[in-house]
């Protein structure tokens, strides 16, 4: 029989070798460390989504809020009466002549220091149901911010232009997040005016 040489038979040796009990008690602890790393993070993330999925929620409920308004004030002909903070309009809108009055005085229910624009319409002097439009309102009356509602007149003095301004926290209706304010704005011409 003819014998191989010493060479070959060392590779021979060193390709056939496997792992080390410590080698792989090695491994096996960092794969651990890996996977339990991987799955904090996923844990984390089901968690946090939701919540954000809410505070995103809640900001387009106000971008929903302020449009619905506008919309809806941009079939306004004349206005009853006008402030800071509120507006009463004629409107004239699927076929039939109403008025409409936004008013953004009110306290919200969400939270303390915060207000609501609420919806009512006024027929025969009588104010009918009223609903809300804008929730968690930051430039409520008093609180040092721009108002909701800034006009602009003609030269008869007649106002042709109204602007909607609306801030609303940005971390929505969470307790705790983000410190700053979404700031929301629109405007809309009076129709059918002349003059």
């Amino acid at each position: 029989m003819a014998r191989r040489p010493r060479s070959v038979a060392v590779r021979v040796r060193l390709e056939e070798s496997g792992w080390t009990l410590i080698e792989l008690l090695i491994s096996s602890v960092i794969l651990v460390i890996m996977l339990g790393a991987v799955l904090a993070l996923l844990d984390m993330t089901n968690t946090v989504a939701p919540r954000d999925q809410e505070r995103a929620h809640d900001l387009r409920e106000a971008q929903v809020g302020l449009y619905q308004m506008t919309r809806e004030l941009r079939q306004a002909y004349s206005l009853v009466s006008h402030s800071a903070y509120s507006v009463e309009a004629h409107v004239w809108e699927n076929g039939a002549d109403h008025d409409v009055t936004y008013d953004c005085t009110g306290t919200s229910v969400a939270g303390p220091g915060l207000g609501e624009c609420v919806r009512f319409e006024t027929t025969g002097g009588t104010q009918g149901p009223s609903s809300v439009m804008i929730d968690r309102l930051l430039n409520r009356p008093g609180a040092g911010l721009s108002p909701v509602f800034a006009y602009t007149t003609n030269g008869a003095g007649r106002t042709t232009y109204a602007t909607a301004h609306i801030e609303v926290p940005a971390k929505g209706a969470r307790t705790t997040g983000y410190s700053h304010r979404i700031v929301l704005d629109d405007g809309f011409y009076m129709r059918n005016l002349n003059g």
